[in-house]
């Protein structure tokens, strides 16, 4: 009976020493994607698969998924964390917020919008916010000094925007609507050093310096390089000559014009007019109304 008492002991304290180890990244992960999907009515989002790591950031910025959402996670000591959410998974987000269900079919690719990153930036923050009230080992719980801020439609201002340092990451395969869609979300943090870390709360409010959270990303998007094209005419040609184009031949621009001019934008949209002319011995192109698009008054 005493041999039948000590098993039973054993078996218990072996219970007992599961529930109060902590969970791994990887189980904290699913848990608190289960208990942020139950707050979008809809939505019915599980964890397939989670890969823990740590990056540099040019190998973070090479493992984006694309095309994508991308949040932008201020936190402590002027830090910047990132959010790429793919397309399945935003517009899953996105519809079950809107309607309450999931649309049939696949999303059609488009822009994230300002729209959109309202409508997710709860998800996130929540998604956040479970992670670090969890009783995982360091790491993880950096997590919980770090809030929505904003968003990118292109991922290629980051490498001017985010510091170059590791980063502590959770790459998330998700399943939306029951396997209709999968997506994935990486959730990316900077590694700080744990004196620092032990001074910020665990929760803080989300629109904490906000004001000096808008100057640095104001500071960063206008000082990043962007290129214009000025285009002159846009010429259609069948398949067979443009292959069999040479140099020296001569090809006709119909309705070609110095005085309408379009000055093109890095994703081929038209940004504004303008006349063809010079300044100072070079070619310059003087603007002949404001951009195009803009709502009159």
């Amino acid at each position: 009976m005493a041999t039948g008492d000590s098993v039973l002991r054993r078996k218990a304290s072996v219970r007992a020493a599961r529930k109060a180890a902590p969970p791994t990244p990887e189980r904290a992960a699913r848990l608190a994607l289960l208990r942020a999907a139950r707050k979008v009515p809809g939505l019915d989002a599980v964890v397939e698969n989670v890969e823990d790591g740590r990056h540099g950031l040019t190998e973070l910025l090479d493992a984006l998924p694309s095309p994508a959402f991308f949040g932008l996670l201020p936190g402590p000591e002027e830090a910047l964390g990132l959010a790429a959410l793919s397309f399945p998974g935003l517009a899953s987000v996105v519809e079950a917020r809107m309607t309450g269900r999931l649309a049939a079919g696949d999303p059609q690719i488009r822009r994230p919008t300002a729209t959109d990153a309202v409508l997710t930036a709860e998800f996130i923050d929540s998604l956040i916010g479970e992670i670090a009230e969890l009783p995982v080992g360091a790491g993880l719980r950096d997590m919980a000094g770090f809030r929505y801020g904003s968003y990118l439609d292109d991922p290629r201002p980051l490498d001017l925007m985010m510091e170059d340092r590791t980063y502590r990451t959770l790459r998330l395969t998700l399943s939306f609507g029951f396997g209709l869609r999968r997506a994935v979300l990486l959730l990316a943090i900077p590694e700080m050093e744990r004196a620092r870390l032990d001074t910020v709360p665990a929760l803080p409010q989300p629109m904490l310096a906000a004001d000096e959270w808008s100057r640095r990303l104001e500071a960063q998007v206008y000082g990043a390089a962007l290129r214009f094209d000025v285009r002159l005419a846009r010429l259609t040609l069948p398949l067979g000559e443009a292959t069999s184009l040479r140099p020296g031949m001569v090809l006709p621009l119909d309705g070609a014009s110095i005085e309408a001019v379009r000055l093109i934008g890095s994703d081929g949209r038209d940004i504004a007019e303008g006349r063809l002319g010079q300044m100072q011995g070079r070619r310059a192109l003087r603007l002949s109304g404001p951009p195009l698009g803009a709502e009159k008054a």
